[in-house]
């Protein structure tokens, strides 16, 4: 069931990782995207999207998703790593 009022990003992004985990991709998109919208700088939000859009053979997507993600590390004062942290369930 889908909840109509907004949700907060962390949680957001919790349940695109679960979605996810389930091999529900595209619906695990559509909930980042979501917190795409509400924190477009958010350098989590690209490092998930990458991860899914390359399940979802989206590799151009994912290219850009992931110059964001390095971008927002940096403006955050991260170093950008040359991938985003895996979010595999098992990978630690």
């Amino acid at each position: 069931a889908r909840l109509r009022k907004a949700r907060s990003v962390p949680n957001l992004l919790t349940q695109g990782r679960i979605l996810s985990l389930q091999g529900q991709d595209a619906q695990a998109l559509e909930l980042v995207e979501q917190a795409a919208a509400q924190e477009p700088a958010n350098k989590d939000v690209f490092g998930l999207k990458k991860l899914l859009l390359e399940r979802l053979n989206r590799m151009d997507e994912a290219k850009q998703a992931f110059e964001s993600y390095q971008v927002f590390s940096r403006a955050a004062g991260h170093p950008a790593p040359a991938e985003p942290p895996a979010t595999e369930e098992g990978e630690k």
